[in-house]
């Protein structure tokens, strides 16, 4: 090998291990960055020079080059952060969700719907043993603060439906707008590769974008052999070759589905799932208290409507009735009971004294309603809050189980992909070590040239 040979050799090496100082010092500093990847740098040999002597051809190292910069990365461990952020995006939208529905019921703290049907039979039960002008007026006043507050809380009720959609319509725009910039980088990554380039970068910024993207909507994905990264929710492609498609905007929460050109697509993970899930809770919750207020109506007029007033009017109803019935959303009392007390029936006979319907209505608090399940209206309610109080808890208990499961393959992410100063450290000592090798070797080398151009001459 020549004295030019050697020189080139040190150059190179100079170059190769400058290089790989540069990745150290890359690592180190993105070492907080959230979704990098550590790179390491892949040695390789130079082609050799042949040397021909009498005793056959011998190969001479002509020293080192830098044959790749790989990005540590596990896809096994990504699918599974995938899946995970998925839950956790679906149970976090179904917590706030039942959290925003369970905030409607006061009763806990001894107010709300509970407290009022408790008032309210307490009321005929005391009118029942009173028959008087103010415990009339007392019945008439339960009536309106109980109506009142289902009513209310059932228009709630609906404002957060109409909120729970507009979160849907604006996680579809994020999953549209994330879709994009997969689409973007997967061209930027493409042409990158063509060149015979390795997009660390890029690999990790599409990667982040996938993260997100797994938090609103379940997804899977495929790297093809051009460096596109394929993106499908469900059978839906949502990604390809092709660019990004315009995620479905028309839903079906109950069935859990989107649909798009006839077809339809099951959402089953991310804030989307969450949102359907919090509509289907909040549907629920509302058909309940049609239940429990049509229910009342048939319970207390019933009774009511075979007695007679004071007033000598007979059929008359307690709560406002119609034919079909119409739920919470109206509930109210009759017209007439609302405009004058003295509308309401207590006995059959119209008589001051008689308060035989009102003992019934009061007893009827403990009855069994078939429409309600065979529960009585009171704990047909308790339940319906319960059952609202459990979802909370439900979604309380699986997010902390979820977040260790995340915890845990986060941190199995970060033992691959995660930077450790300290071993950072270390690469950069040896490469610099290996760096001031070389620069001797250069000088040794151009030392023992410049002496042989000194005998030369």
């Amino acid at each position: 090998m020549s004295s030019f040979s050697a020189i080139t050799q040190a150059s190179q090496a100079l170059q190769a291990f400058q290089d790989a100082l540069s990745v150290t010092g890359n690592n180190i500093a993105n070492a907080n960055n959230t979704g990098y990847s550590r790179e390491t740098v892949a040695f390789g040999q130079n082609q050799p020079d042949p040397i021909y002597s009498p005793t056959g051809t011998q190969f001479i190292g002509t020293g080192v080059n830098i044959a790749s910069v790989d990005r540590m990365h596990s896809m096994f461990l990504q699918a599974q952060n995938l899946a995970s952020s998925s839950n956790l995006g679906q149970t976090n939208a179904q917590l706030a969700g039942g959290q925003q529905v369970q905030a409607l019921f006061t009763d806990a703290s001894g107010s709300g719907i509970s407290n009022d049907l408790t008032s309210f039979y307490n009321s005929w039960s005391s009118l029942a043993a009173q028959p008087n002008s103010a415990n009339l007026q007392a019945v008439q006043q339960a009536g309106i603060t109980l109506t009142t507050d289902v009513r209310n809380t059932y228009s709630n009720l609906q404002q957060l439906t109409t909120q729970a959609n507009g979160q849907v319509s604006q996680t579809i725009q994020q999953i549209q707008g994330l879709a994009a910039q997969i689409s973007q980088l997967n061209g930027q990554i493409r042409t990158q590769s063509a060149g015979g380039g390795q997009p660390n970068a890029l690999l990790d910024q599409r990667d982040q974008a996938v993260q997100q993207l797994s938090t609103l909507v379940n997804v899977s994905t495929q790297t093809l052999p051009d460096g596109t990264m394929a993106v499908n929710v469900s059978q839906f492609d949502l990604v390809d070759r092709a660019g990004a498609h315009a995620f479905p905007t028309t839903y079906n929460a109950a069935s859990g589905t989107v649909t798009s050109g006839g077809d339809s697509y099951n959402v089953t993970g991310g804030q989307l799932a969450g949102n359907f899930a919090t509509i289907n809770s909040i549907s629920g919750t509302m058909s309940n208290l049609d239940s429990l207020a049509n229910s009342l109506r048939t319970q207390v007029n019933s009774l009511m409507s075979t007695g007679k007033t004071v007033n000598g009017t007979t059929g008359q109803n307690f709560f406002n009735d119609a034919s079909p019935q119409t739920g919470a959303v109206d509930f109210n009392l009759d017209p007439a009971v609302l405009a004058d007390f003295k509308n309401i029936a207590t006995g059959t006979t119209g008589n001051t004294g008689d308060t035989t319907l009102a003992l019934q209505i009061a007893d009827s608090s403990t009855q069994s309603v078939a429409a309600l399940g065979n529960q009585s209206t009171s704990n047909y309610y308790n339940g319906l809050v319960s059952g609202v109080g459990q979802q909370v808890s439900t979604a309380t208990n699986t997010l902390s189980t979820q977040t260790a499961v995340s915890t845990q393959i986060q941190n199995q992410i970060q033992s691959i992909s995660g930077v450790s100063v300290d071993q950072e450290m270390t690469n950069m000592i040896q490469y610099q070590r290996s760096y001031q090798a070389a620069a001797q070797t250069l000088n040794i080398v151009n030392s023992t040239l410049t002496d042989l151009l000194a005998i030369v001459h």
